[in-house]
């Protein structure tokens, strides 16, 4: 069986000081929102064009957030979705999302969510 790499972090900087020293996980990679003042893609050494072209998943998402939760177990402070993505991108693959925060408060714990993305919040939650 091979081991899954951690999906869950501590930020850093100021995203870790708005966090207060918490956890937080970002599921997808790219944001298709395109904010002129996204500071992610130097962040993440990627282009400002590559980053908003698209919103993919991040590998075996679920699999690594669920082993995640487990090995952190009930944390102090609520885990944060998502710092360097937003978590409701229109084009993000269905679902990914509410069963992230399933998988989240199954474990005993809180979430807090960061997005810009109500846009596309009818859609995700199927409402």
């Amino acid at each position: 069986m091979s081991t899954l790499r951690k999906l869950i972090y501590h930020p850093s900087g100021s995203a870790g000081e708005y966090a207060d020293k918490g956890y937080a996980v970002n599921l997808f990679r790219g944001c298709t929102h395109g904010c002129l003042y996204c500071f992610c893609p130097p962040i993440l050494h990627m282009s400002r064009e590559a980053f908003h072209a698209h919103c993919d998943p991040a590998a075996d998402v679920l699999a690594r957030l669920k082993a995640d939760m487990k090995r952190v177990g009930v944390l102090p402070e609520p885990v944060f979705l998502c710092f360097t993505t937003d978590p409701y991108c229109v084009d993000a693959p269905p679902r990914i999302t509410r069963k992230a925060i399933e998988i989240i408060l199954e474990s005993g714990n809180r979430v807090n969510i960061l997005t810009k993305g109500a846009r596309g919040l009818k859609k995700i939650l199927d409402l």
